[in-house]
C-alpha cells in the first residue's frame, strides 16, 4: 500500500533535546527516512536545540555519523540524500531554563515564517517551563503543533499540572501525546484484527480466553541514563504508557463508530474498569545484578555510572491484574517488563481455552512487536504417532509499507490526525492506576528481587 501525504512546501520542526538519547538513537534517522522516501518536502527546516556548546558545521558532521553508522548507505544516491538532508539541520545551544535565550529562537524562527511543530525529547519537568517562554516570546503561531514525549509527570497530580498548563498555550487538537508503541504495525492493526475478522471478534472474551500476557523486554541496561531512570523506575517508564496502552488496545469493547473519537471513549471506560479492579493486583519488583555474557563482565544496576549504591528504583516489573468488567471478569492480564534481560522482546500471547481430548495444549495467538513483527498462532493436530502437536500458523500481512513507528507518528503529527496519540484522559486515568500500585508497594512494603543480567527476570 502506497502512503500518501499532502506534500508540505514549507515546514520548520524545532527539536528540543537534540543531542539527547532518543534523538540520536530515534528521530534523527526517522525525519531522514521520511525525507528520503519524500514524505516530507526538501524544504523542510529542522532547528536543532540543546545545551551543549557546539557549532552547526560539526553539529551536521556529527549526525552525519549517526546516520552512515546505521547502514542508510547502500548505493551513492543515499550518500547523497544523506547530504541534502544534513543541510536542512541547524543548531542553537540554549539553556531551556533561561528566558532570554528564547530571543535566539524567535529571531531564526522569524527568517523562515513557516507553519510549526515543536517536538520536545526532554523530561518532561521542563514541559511547562518550555511552553511558558516560547509562548513569552512569541515564539508559537496559532496553529503550530507540539509532541510531547511520555511519561507526562511523575504522578497523577504533576501529570494534570503540566497537561492543563500546556493546554492554556496550544488547542488540544494541536497537542500529540506521544507513545511509540502505539505507531507500531502490529499494535495499530489490533483492533482491525480484533473487530473486523469474525474468526476472532466472536471468541475475543473470557468465555474463550484463559489469560493474556504482555511482554516488553530489553537487553540493554540503563545506559548513560541513570539521573533520569533512578527517579523514574520502570513502573513509570514502561507500564504507565506503552503497557497499558497496549493492554487497553487489547481489551476495549467495540466502539460505536470506527473513528478515534470512539476509540478514546472506550479506552476511557477500559481504564476506568481497570482502576476499579485494583484490589485484584499482585505485583514482583526486581533489580539487575552483574553477570557475564561472551566473556565480558557487565555492570549491576548499582554499579552503574553515577548510580546511587543504596537506590531501590526497580529495572524490572511483573503484575498480574484483572478487569473485573462483562467481557474480561475473572481473566487474569500478566505485564512483564525489565531492562537488562535475556533478549529484546515485545510480544502478546493470548491463551486459548484447553481442547475437549488434551488438556495440556491449547491455542495461543502470538504477537511479536520487535524485533520482528508478526502473527502466528499455534493449532493443534496429530502427527504420524498419533499424538497431539502444536503447530505454528503465519498470520501475516504482507500489504505493508515498514515505516518505523517514529517515522509512522511523525507523519500523522504532520498530517495532523490525532488517532494513534494519547488523549490526556487516557493519561490521567492510567496514572491513577500506577499511583495506587506505588501506594500498594509501599504499604504492603514488597520487596525488591535481584535478578543477574541476561536472565529472564527474577525466580519468583
Amino acid at each position: 500500500m502506497k502512503l500518501i501525504v499532502k506534500k508540505i512546501t514549507n515546514l520548520t520542526f524545532v527539536l528540543f533535546g537534540a543531542l539527547g538519547d532518543l534523538a540520536l538513537r530515534k528521530l534523527y534517522n526517522s525525519l531522514f527516512i521520511l525525507y528520503k522516501k519524500k514524505l516530507i518536502n526538501n524544504k523542510i527546516n529542522i532547528l536543532c536545540l540543546a545545551w551543549k556548546v557546539i557549532n552547526v558545521n560539526k553539529f551536521r558532521y556529527k549526525i552525519y555519523k549517526r546516520l552512515i553508522k546505521n547502514k542508510y548507505i547502500n548505493n551513492k544516491k543515499e550518500l547523497v540524500n544523506i547530504i541534502k538532508f544534513i543541510k536542512c539541520l541547524y543548531y542553537l545551544n540554549i539553556d531551556f531554563t533561561n528566558i532570554t535565550h528564547y530571543k535566539y529562537i524567535k529571531n531564526w524562527l522569524l527568517k523562515k515564517n513557516l507553519p510549526l511543530i515543536f517536538y520536545l525529547s526532554v523530561s518532561s519537568n521542563l514541559f511547562k517551563i518550555i511552553c511558558k517562554y516560547l509562548n513569552l516570546n512569541k515564539c508559537i503561531t496559532i496553529n503550530a503543533k507540539i509532541i510531547l514525549e511520555k511519561p507526562i509527570g511523575f504522578n497523577l497530580k504533576s501529570s494534570i499540572n503540566i497537561n492543563n498548563y500546556i493546554n492554556n498555550i496550544f488547542f488540544e487538537n494541536c497537542i500529540f501525546r506521544i507513545d511509540h508503541y502505539l505507531g507500531k504495525r502490529q499494535v495499530k492493526n489490533l483492533l482491525d484484527l480484533r473487530f473486523l475478522n469474525p474468526i476472532f471478534y466472536n471468541i475475543w472474551n473470557k468465555k474463550y480466553i484463559t489469560h493474556i500476557k504482555i511482554i516488553l523486554a530489553e537487553k540493554l541496561g540503563i545506559e548513560d541514563r541513570w539521573g533520569y531512570f533512578d527517579k523514574t523506575g520502570q513502573l513509570r517508564d514502561m507500564v504507565q504508557n506503552h503497557l497499558i496502552q497496549i493492554l487497553s488496545m487489547l481489551t476495549i469493547c467495540v466502539p460505536k463508530q470506527f473513528d478515534y473519537k470512539n476509540i478514546y471513549k472506550e479506552k476511557i471506560k477500559l481504564l476506568k474498569d481497570l482502576n476499579n479492579s485494583f484490589l485484584t493486583v499482585d505485583i514482583n519488583y526486581g533489580q539487575y545484578i552483574s553477570n557475564k555474557l561472551n566473556k565480558k563482565i557487565f555492570n549491576g544496576y548499582l554499579e552503574e555510572k553515577n548510580s546511587n549504591k543504596n537506590s531501590s528504583t526497580e529495572t524490572f516489573i511483573s503484575i498480574k491484574t484483572k478487569i473485573n468488567n462483562f467481557y474480561w471478569y475473572g481473566i487474569p492480564f500478566i505485564l512483564i517488563s525489565g531492562k537488562r534481560l535475556k533478549k529484546k522482546l515485545s510480544q502478546i500471547k493470548i491463551y486459548f481455552n484447553k481442547n475437549l481430548f488434551n488438556y495440556e495444549l491449547n491455542n495461543k495467538l502470538i504477537i511479536n512487536l520487535q524485533p520482528k513483527e508478526d502473527i502466528t498462532i499455534n493449532i493443534l493436530n496429530k502427527n504420524i504417532f498419533n499424538t497431539f502437536n502444536l503447530n505454528q500458523m503465519s498470520l501475516n500481512n504482507k500489504n505493508s509499507n515498514n515505516l518505523d513507528s517514529y517515522e509512522f507518528l511523525i507523519l500523522e503529527v504532520i498530517k495532523g490526525k490525532q488517532d494513534l496519540f494519547v488523549s490526556k484522559e487516557e493519561i490521567d486515568y492510567s496514572w491513577r492506576w500506577i499511583d495506587k500500585l506505588i501506594y500498594l508497594w509501599k504499604q504492603k512494603n514488597i520487596p525488591i528481587y535481584y535478578y543477574k543480567s541476561f536472565t529472564w527476570g527474577p525466580n519468583i
